[in-house]
């Protein structure tokens, strides 16, 4: 069996599959966004033996790479249109001229189209939160290879299955040789141990100090010269890196603007809930882009609740300081919106509200456990629980609202049930933090899901 790997970062590979490849019958050929240069550098460190590159070493090699044919033909066969992708990925967005953006996807589409159709794989698995990743699940519609990413499960955290287009929802059927790996009973005390707070859920913490910020940027930037990232080669890390900055002062500027007195941590009144997603991540950029200006559809969500209910927005605790006070005071101003204070329980609002609007969050799941109606805008996996809908049309959003709340409470025999049907359209596989390293076991896992794709 021949497996390609797309856009993988150098450590996970050599975490996950490299200890696999000796023993595992998988011939696998790893393709990395870098140039041929950077990529004999990782061969270096990494001792990998089949690798290629699909990218350049400079920004001023792709000039003449604008092939608007071609990415014609990838929007004829994929979900979202080649803007959408450049405004929605976090390093081409960053091109005021959008020519070298158009011309760098140009020059990745026809050398990954080149490389697939040379090594003709069984199956290709690509990484789920980049440009790259786009281009490649529609390449290979067009050559008819079949693509695949990992989709992780965060309650559990310890399932992992495979999605054949990047939406969460999107995830390949299989039939399952043992029922019992997640059974009733198991599902039950999964639940009941999220309903007694018992559960931890993994989530990135946001810097609060000015040396948590200086060490964010160290790491996040300075370090990153010494390591292997394409866009950090001429021509690309000026543009990125002179935004990164920016970005990370404007942060720290609207952390010490924001009043965060007029938030609130609590509320006596009947409320819809609406916690907003970290900026720049990969449940909104990647699986639900058109839903990338969340503060649009906070307004479009407050104009179709009914009279004498707030909407309560609550600011994402690892990402509060990406929305200035102007932006946020522009919702506050908003007949029936109130914000919560970042630091604030969101288990408390979930719990206490009557109604969760999200995108593709956590919460949203959170809030089905509970039985609460939740209303959902993306292709998400949680859309399988009882009182769950999806919202695709915000004209009609109105009279979901008002349908959602006539409904009842499901029995919890019937939120165990949903639980355990949506754990089981995932296999036993490894947590979605990668800088954990990966357990022996969790390569078995791993190998098992490999082998049945």
């Amino acid at each position: 069996m021949k497996v390609i790997t797309v856009g993988w970062q150098p450590d996970v590979i050599l975490d996950l599959l490299k200890p696999l490849e000796d023993r595992s019958q998988i011939e696998f050929i790893h393709l990395f966004e870098f140039g041929p240069k950077r990529l004999q550098k990782v061969i270096k460190k990494y001792h990998f033996n089949k690798v290629d590159s699909f990218a350049v070493d400079s920004v001023f090699e792709i000039a003449n790479e604008l092939d608007l044919e071609l990415l014609h033909k990838l929007e004829n066969v994929y979900h979202c249109s080649i803007s959408c992708i450049i405004d929605t990925d976090v390093f081409l967005k960053e091109f005021q001229n959008k020519y070298i953006a158009l011309s760098y996807l140009s020059l990745i589409a026809n050398n990954l189209y080149l490389l697939l159709n040379k090594l003709k794989p069984d199956y290709v698995i690509c990484s789920n939160d980049r440009a790259h990743s786009h281009v490649t699940f529609a390449v290979c519609k067009l050559l008819e290879i079949p693509c695949y990413a990992f989709a992780f499960t965060v309650i559990p955290n310890n399932r992992t299955w495979v999605i054949d287009k990047l939406e969460p929802n999107c995830l390949i059927p299989f039939e399952r040789e043992n029922e019992s790996d997640f059974s009733f009973e198991l599902a039950q005390k999964v639940v009941s141990d999220y309903m007694d707070d018992k559960l931890s859920i993994m989530a990135y913490k946001a810097p609060f100090k000015l040396t948590d910020y200086f060490n964010k940027f160290y790491t996040k930037f300075i370090k990153t010269f010494f390591d292997q990232d394409i866009f950090l080669v001429p021509g690309i890390t000026k543009p990125f890196l002179k935004n990164s900055i920016k970005d990370n002062l404007d942060r720290l500027k609207n952390r010490l603007a924001l009043k965060y007195s007029q938030f609130i941590f609590t509320y006596n009144g009947k409320f819809a809930y609406f916690p907003l997603h970290m900026s720049n991540e990969a449940m909104v950029n990647t699986w639900a882009p058109m839903f990338i200006d969340q503060l649009a559809l906070v307004r479009q969500v407050s104009m179709s609740l009914p009279v004498g209910m707030k909407l309560i927005v609550k600011l994402h605790f690892s990402d509060p300081d990406y929305y200035s006070i102007k932006e946020i005071r522009k919702i506050l101003k908003l007949s029936n919106v109130l914000v919560a204070h970042p630091s604030s329980s969101s288990r408390w609002f979930i719990k206490n509200s009557s109604l969760v609007f999200g995108i593709s969050g956590t919460s949203c799941l959170e809030a089905s456990l509970f039985g609460i109606p939740t209303i959902l805008f993306s292709n998400s996996p949680y859309l399988h629980f009882p009182n769950t809908i999806r919202s695709t049309d915000v004209t009609k959003l109105k009279d979901q609202v008002f349908e959602m709340l006539k409904k009842n409470k499901p029995t919890q025999d019937q939120i165990t049930t949903s639980f355990m049907n949506y754990v089981l359209r995932y296999k036993k596989g490894r947590i979605n933090d990668w800088s954990i390293k990966s357990s022996q076991s969790d390569r078995e896992n791993f190998l098992k899901i490999l082998r049945s794709i």
